[in-house]
This record gives structure tokens, sequence and C-alpha cells, in this order.
């Protein structure tokens, strides 16, 4: 068993590298797709002249054949190198590195607001089947997936910013400039938690084991506490690694909106300036960021439920 076990890792870490290919594969032709990084670079300081833009490209490599800027490009990009950024003449990655920490604090934030209203709001869904409760339930995850994150941080700032007075705009201060942020981003997978919370809690409420309990005479609290929810919440607790990934990932929209300072901005700052090796790292970091967590989900799932580990090997 343990040997399969290894194997089934060694599958994991093998597709997970395989995907990191392809991404790094995608960013690089993608990136010369939107247009010429000579031209782009020439057009303020050197007016464009063709001996300006022809002393770029060969400065940056332009003028190589594909295949060795691509192989230059991947072997760079394993060592983390993906070149100095056009705007603050630092290499890209540290750049990057130093938004990293934000983004992470953002995405912490926005987690912690969706377990703490989804799985609250689900579990009490599931109990009161049928009732005021369990509509309003479902009426908060349908407008929480429905409604786009955009505008719905741009209600919160008109509403707590602009008309109550009570919070800030954006920016990163104390701890009042990450609640709206945090919300907005946390919208979507707390409505997600709910309908997954209660499909879980009315799975097993109904599964042989509750039935037995009750019939023993054990308290509904008890019996909630001790048996249902803790099997309940086993998919829940699988799934946050995926949610961890997409609301890195996600993070871009709702850090332009409130002017966050984490890797989301800027990726946004750098393509409107057109700053493609920071776009680059940034790009890579947050697909990495996205294929680690799917693995650590992945992985720990398989080891957690016999069922599925047994189906694997």
């Amino acid at each position: 068993m343990r040997e399969h076990f290894l194997r089934l890792i060694a599958l994991r870490l093998l597709a997970s590298v395989l995907v990191l290919f392809i991404v790094l594969t995608l960013v690089f032709f993608m990136s010369r797709a939107i247009g010429d990084p000579a031209k782009l670079l020439a057009g303020t300081d050197l007016e464009a002249t063709r001996e300006g833009i022809e002393e770029i490209r060969e400065k940056l490599g332009l003028n190589d054949p594909l295949h060795e800027r691509y192989g230059r490009f991947v072997w760079n990009a394993i060592q983390l190198d993906f070149g100095v950024s056009h705007r603050s003449a630092q290499p890209a990655m540290e750049d990057v590195a130093s938004r990293m920490w934000s983004t992470i604090q953002l995405a912490l934030a926005a987690l912690i607001f969706a377990i703490g209203v989804g799985v609250p709001i689900g579990v009490l869904a599931a109990i009161k089947r049928g009732s005021a409760i369990d509509l309003f339930g479902r009426f908060i995850a349908l407008i929480g997936q429905a409604t786009p994150s955009f505008w719905q941080g741009l209600m919160l700032i008109f509403l707590f910013s602009v008309a109550l007075g009570v919070l800030p705009t954006g920016g990163k201060g104390d701890f009042r400039h990450i609640i709206m942020p945090a919300v907005t981003l946390g919208s979507f997978f707390a409505a997600g938690m709910v309908r997954l919370t209660r499909s879980a809690m009315l799975e097993v409420l109904d599964s042989d084991y509750i039935r037995t309990a009750r019939s023993k005479g054990l308290r509904e609290f008890t019996i909630i506490r001790r048996h249902a929810l803790r099997n309940a919440l086993f998919p829940v607790i699988t799934i946050l690694g995926l949610y961890v990934g997409d609301m890195i990932a996600g993070s871009i929209i709702i850090e332009t909106v409130f002017a966050w300072p984490g890797v989301g901005l800027l990726i946004w700052s750098s393509i409107r300036g057109a700053d493609f090796p920071v776009v680059q790292a940034s790009v890579v970091v947050t697909a990495s960021w996205v294929i680690i967590a799917n693995l650590l989900v992945d992985l720990s799932y398989t080891y957690l439920d016999p069922r599925v580990r047994e189906a694997t090997v």
C-alpha cells in the first residue's frame, strides 16, 4: 500500500510539473503575441526610430530564433529569472516577491470570512431543512455566486465609504482597509461553502448511523456536534485548498478595485505599462500557487479517505 501511495505522489508531482510547463509555454507565446516589446520601449525615449528599435531588439535578444528565445525563457524561469522590470529597473521576481505577502493576507482574510459565514449558515440550513433559515441560506448562496465581484466591491465602497464614511475606499493600512476587499473576495466562496456544507450535512443526517444514534436517545445537539458535523466537514476541508488557490488567482480584480498593493494589482499595472518581465513572473507565480494548492488537496484527500486511496491504487 505504501508503494502504491508513493507512486501516486510521483504521478501527481509529474502532472503538476507538466501543467507548470504548459503555463510557461502559454505565458511565453501570449506575451509575444501582444506586441513588439522593442517598439513599446522605444516609443517614448527614442521616438520609435528604426535604429533605436533594432538596438533594443538586439539587447533583449529578440532577433534570435524563436526556439532559442523559448529555451532561454524556460531555463531562466526554472531559475526564477524573468528579466528586469522596465519600470523599476529591478529583477521582476523581486517586484513580485514584494507584493506576495499582501496578496496572501487578503486571501487568508477572505478565507476566514468564507468559512465563518458559509459553514454555520450551511449547517443551520441543513438542520432546519425547508424552514425560513434554509430558504435564507440558499438565497444567500444564490446571490453570492451570481453577483459579479467587481460590482459588489463598488457597491460596498459606495455604501460604507461614500455614504456612511466608516471604512476607507482602498489602499493598505490598518485592519479596516482589508475588511471590504476580504468580504468581496470571500463572498463567492462563502456562497459555495453554504451549498457544499448544506449538501454534506443533509447526506450525513440521512445516514444509518445518525438514525442509530437517535434511537439510543442521544440529544440532537450531541448527535450534530460529535457525529454529523465531523463527517460532513470532511469534503469542506478538502475543498479549502482549492479555494485558497482560486482566491489568490482571483484577487486581480479585487485588488484593482480597492487599490490593494498585491500581486493582482501588480499584474494589472504591468499589463497597462507593457512591463512584460513582471507580467510573466506574476502569472507564473500565481499559477504555481494554484497548482501547489490543488496538489496538496489532491494528496490529502487521497491520504485521508481510504475509499479514494483504494480506487487509485
